[in-house]
């Protein structure tokens, strides 16, 4: 396992780090990495609902739902601990359909192409939601989930969305701008893979990790973050 740290004092200094590691690292790994959620774990069992409702209600897509529908919800949400390096779920898994909510820590969603090179596809974050795809159209996973370190989640069954959809069709929508958000940044890592050449598209990634896991220290950005 190897973990990253850079000290970003300028655009061009990161590109120049970057670029360093690409011998280690393909660009496009790196640049897959800018997407920037065990099969078992057990429930925390001292959260009470106020504390589930707490996080959900401070969500801005949760608390844009109907008022009707998000107690409904809420009711048999469950709070769920994962330690660093253990999977969450696996492509092709139908036992984890959930909806899923990232209070804290980091998710790797990851695929394995045919020649066994592991390709990270996004990285989730506290205040993100995933697994809404499964449950829209009813099939197994599409990827993999791996934590990247400790990460709490609020689980909502799929059984328990899909019956508040019936009886408030309008939770559909809400679910597929989730999705709808996912669809926009992948055209926009598009744009950039086409239309920039490999610095610009270096800094403009640098650039989102700062936005999402940059730190200040004294005059300098700090970026902690596990490549692979």
């Amino acid at each position: 396992m190897l973990w990253c740290t850079l000290e970003v004092e300028s655009v061009d200094v990161a590109v120049c780090i970057v670029v360093c590691m690409v011998y280690s690292f393909t660009v496009l790994d790196i640049l897959n990495d800018y997407f920037t959620p065990f099969h078992k774990t057990k429930s925390v069992k001292n959260i009470t609902l106020m504390n589930i409702n707490h996080y959900l209600n401070n969500d801005p897509w949760f608390s844009q739902l109907p008022a009707i529908v998000q107690p409904l919800l809420a009711g048999d949400a469950v709070l769920k601990v994962y330690q660093k390096g253990q999977m969450i779920h696996a492509i092709g898994d139908n036992d984890d359909a959930a909806l899923h909510f990232v209070v804290s820590g980091t998710i790797r969603v990851c695929n394995v192409s045919a020649s066994g090179h592991a390709m990270t596809l996004a990285h989730l974050s506290s205040g993100e939601w995933f697994g809404e795809i499964s449950i829209i159209d009813d099939n197994p996973r599409t990827h993999d989930a791996w934590t990247i370190n400790k990460v709490t989640l609020i689980s909502i069954p799929r059984n328990l969305v899909i019956q508040t959809a019936q009886l408030h069709p309008i939770l559909y929508k809400h679910l597929a701008l989730i999705t709808c958000e996912r669809i926009r940044r992948a055209f926009e890592w598009i744009d950039d893979a086409t239309s920039l050449n490999t610095s610009a598209r270096l800094a403009s990634m640098l650039i989102g990790l700062i936005d999402t896991y940059g730190k200040q220290i004294g005059d300098d950005i700090k970026i902690d973050l596990r490549l692979s």
